[in-house]
């Protein structure tokens, strides 16, 4: 791909989110990947161990953003804070 002015476009990586209520509930093993910056196959290496929390859809691989968080704090020996999964401005009743 490239760009209006023939120059090649960059590959996009995991899409950095600037907000933590725009990040996804689930991430696919490709953002999983950028988030921890790792190449893909390190990660699904880490997901056939085991490692690292995930769910499988049919052949889909898909990792909560919450159970990855929590897994990085017990890796690094910190107090993970508790899980957000809803963002809470769709709580409101």
């Amino acid at each position: 791909m490239t760009t209006a002015s023939g120059v090649p476009a960059a590959r996009p990586e995991a899409r950095p989110w600037r907000a933590h209520a725009e990040a996804p509930t689930v991430l696919t093993v490709e953002e999983a990947a950028g988030l921890l910056r790792i190449g893909r196959n390190t990660c699904y290496e880490l997901i056939r161990q085991r490692r690292i929390p995930h769910v499988r859809l049919g052949r889909r691989v898909l990792i909560p953003r919450w159970g990855l968080e929590q897994w990085i704090a017990r890796e690094a020996h910190i107090d993970p804070p508790p899980p957000s999964v809803v963002d809470s401005r769709l709580q409101q009743h």
